[in-house]
C-alpha cells in the first residue's frame, strides 16, 4: 500500500524533475549568453543599458519561474499523500457502490445488485447515448441478484461493445414501470490500488471507483 503511494510520488518527481531540468538547462544558456554578450561588446560603443535591464528582467523570470516549480513540486506531493491517506481511511468501511454501469464485451454484460424483496421487475438497458437497447422483464430476489445481458437489443441486433447502463423497476398490475430499485451493492472495503495513478477500491473482490461510492457506513 505505502509501496503503491510511494510510486505515484516517484512518477510525479521524475516527471518534475525532467521539466526543472530543462528550465534550469534554459537558465544557464541565458546567462552564458548574456555575460557573453556583456564580455565581447565594443568599449567603445557599448550596448544600451536599458537592454541590459529589459535582458535581466527576462533572466529573473526565468530564475521565479524555476523558484515556483519548486514549490508547486512541493505542494503537489503533500496533496497526493493527503489523498492517499484519505483513501487508506476506507479500508474495513462498509460502502454502498452503483454498479449501474457494466462493460459489454462480446456477447456478454453482468450487473450485480441487492433488492429487498423478491418481486417482479421491469429491466431497461441504455447505450452511452442514452438510447433504450434493451427492454424485458426479470424477477428478483432478496438479497444480491445478477442479471446477465448477451448484447441483443429487442430487434436481434448485436449491439457494440462498450459501457451500458442498467435500470431497475418493480413490475406495476399493469405492466409499466414501479418504483426504481438502485442497482447497488454494499461490500466492506479490503484495499485500495494505487498503482495505476488513481485510486481503485476492492469492494469485495470488485474493483471500483471512488466516484461510484454513494454512502459509507461504520467498520467493519
Amino acid at each position: 500500500m505505502v509501496s503503491a503511494v510511494s510510486n505515484t510520488n516517484a512518477a510525479t518527481n521524475a516527471s518534475s524533475n525532467a521539466s526543472q531540468s530543462a528550465l534550469s538547462n534554459n537558465y544557464e544558456l541565458f546567462l552564458s549568453i548574456l555575460t557573453t554578450q556583456i564580455r565581447n561588446q565594443d568599449p567603445l560603443s557599448p550596448a544600451d543599458a536599458s537592454q541590459y535591464t529589459e535582458q535581466l528582467v527576462q533572466f529573473s523570470s526565468v530564475e521565479q519561474q524555476i523558484k515556483a516549480n519548486d514549490q508547486l513540486e512541493t505542494i503537489l506531493n503533500s496533496i497526493n499523500s493527503l489523498n492517499a491517506s484519505s483513501f487508506v481511511n476506507y479500508i474495513g468501511s462498509e460502502v454502498t457502490v452503483d454498479v449501474s454501469i457494466s462493460s459489454l464485451n462480446g456477447s456478454s454484460a453482468q450487473w450485480k445488485f441487492e433488492a429487498e424483496k423478491a418481486e417482479d421487475v421491469l429491466v431497461y438497458i441504455y447505450n452511452a447515448a442514452g438510447e433504450e437497447v434493451y427492454k424485458g422483464t426479470d424477477t428478483v430476489e432478496a438479497g444480491e441478484n445478477s442479471f446477465r445481458w448477451d448484447g441483443l437489443s429487442p430487434d436481434g441486433r448485436q449491439q457494440e461493445n462498450g459501457d451500458y447502463l442498467l435500470s431497475v423497476y418493480t413490475l406495476s398490475g399493469d405492466g409499466t414501470p414501479g418504483t426504481n430499485i438502485p442497482v447497488q451493492l454494499k461490500r466492506t472495503v479490503d484495499s485500495v490500488d494505487f498503482s495505476t495513478g488513481s485510486p481503485i477500491l476492492d469492494v469485495g473482490g470488485t474493483r471500483v471507483f471512488p466516484g461510484q461510492v454513494v454512502a459509507i457506513g461504520r467498520r467493519a
